[in-house]
């Protein structure tokens, strides 16, 4: 999946109405009709709800699912946010929309003043009042209405992005004026924010609602980032011929496992044999024997000198890829022997966990490392070796 920039969003739409080619007001429809289809799975019509939309394309958004979901049934109250006296196109037509919908019986449209309602653990906020076109922190009313909404006890689905929260870049943001959604609704498209751990709390549940837009333009314009699904792990998994035969998909190696630390090597080897690999050796200490030839029997144990830890260097030669670390331990014979293996290796390496642990305690080892030589470093080990 390609990531799109607030930008190109932007113009993903416009080519969309273009080129499909279909009017504004309708692709907001298609949205907001995607939308109302997930929160009618989620809740029934005796949940209340609080719809909260702003002056643009977003608001214009939660207003169309307000009417959608009244239309359904459901009991609504719509509060749009007008404090500078102008609505998008589009807004403003659900805006009319709204107020000639005759099961809407709360409609309030916000110029200066704002009575918040109250908002119940039963209620359910649409917070619809800003979306990937923001570009600045909240202030403001608009801040206090967003702590007001977190400091409820209410469910609150955000359309798109939770308001407050920028499409890309969110380091100066104020975490404090950002809506914290249990539920976010984004259209066709993950944003680049979403893919950072640190605005998890203000994402919840994230879903991605196909709204048809151009595939076209999705599939002509570069992106600077991509997400790897598995669609694209499907295309590119190599086919197996009818007579092949395990000595000819490759013989895999992986050292693993320290005493005590056997799973390591166990979860390792299972997902290399479910990868594909037609054969396995697993180099682990002679302790770790019997375990692995109860959890793994299909695998060739190549069991070291050393009973607790991983002490020597394997010869390579007859392996397509390696792969060290998981369990291994940090004691420093196993720290001689990893920078020894490394050298001595030339086929493709993945080095993982304890392997970049002794990496990270040995910098000056980092000037030594191949090309090519893959590292698998989670948040804390990337710290480490930084």
């Amino acid at each position: 999946m390609k990531i799109f920039t607030g930008t190109q969003i932007k113009e993903l739409d416009k080519f969309t109405i273009e080129n499909e080619p279909v009017a504004s007001i309708d692709l907001m429809e298609r949205a907001a009709k995607a939308i109302v289809r997930v929160l009618r799975e989620e809740w029934d019509n005796r949940t209340p709800f609080v719809v909260f939309a702003g002056p643009g394309n977003n608001g214009g958004d939660a207003l169309a699912v307000a009417r959608l979901m009244a239309e359904a049934g459901y009991k609504v109250a719509v509060f749009l946010f007008n404090v500078n006296g102008k609505l998008s196109d589009d807004c403003a037509t659900n805006k009319q929309r709204v107020m000639d919908c005759k099961r809407i019986k709360a409609f309030t449209e916000v110029v200066v003043d704002f009575d918040p309602p109250e908002l119940t653990a039963e209620t359910v906020v649409i917070d619809g009042l800003f979306g990937a076109g923001l570009n600045k922190t909240l202030t403001g009313g608009f801040a206090s209405l967003v702590k007001y909404i977190n400091q409820s006890p209410a469910k609150v689905v955000s359309i798109d992005l939770p308001s407050g929260l920028m499409t890309e870049d969110n380091t100066h943001n104020v975490k404090s004026h950002i809506v914290k959604a249990n539920l976010t609704l984004t259209l066709q498209q993950k944003k680049l924010a979403m893919l950072f751990e640190d605005n998890q709390q203000f994402i919840g549940c994230l879903r991605v609602l196909d709204i048809r837009l151009s595939p076209e333009y999705i599939a002509r314009t570069d992106a600077k980032y991509k997400v790897l699904e598995e669609a694209d792990v499907r295309s590119r998994m190599l086919k197996r011929g009818d007579f092949v035969n395990k000595g000819l998909m490759g013989h895999a190696l992986i050292v693993a496992g320290s005493y005590g630390m056997a799973g390591a090597a166990v979860l390792a080897g299972r997902a290399c044999m479910r990868s594909g690999v037609g054969k396995l050796t697993i180099c682990t200490p002679r302790r770790n024997y019997d375990v692995m030839q109860i959890s793994l029997p299909e695998a060739i144990l190549s069991a070291g000198k050393e009973d607790y830890f991983f002490t020597e260097p394997l010869d390579t030669e007859h392996y397509d890829a390696v792969g060290m670390g998981p369990g291994l331990g940090q004691h420093e014979d196993t720290a001689i022997a990893l920078i020894s293996q490394i050298r001595r290796t030339q086929c493709p390496m993945v080095i993982d966990a304890d392997a970049l642990n002794i990496l990270a305690s040995h910098k000056a080892w980092m000037q030594q490392l191949p090309q090519n030589l893959i590292l698998t470093p989670h948040v804390g080990e990337f710290d480490r070796l930084g």
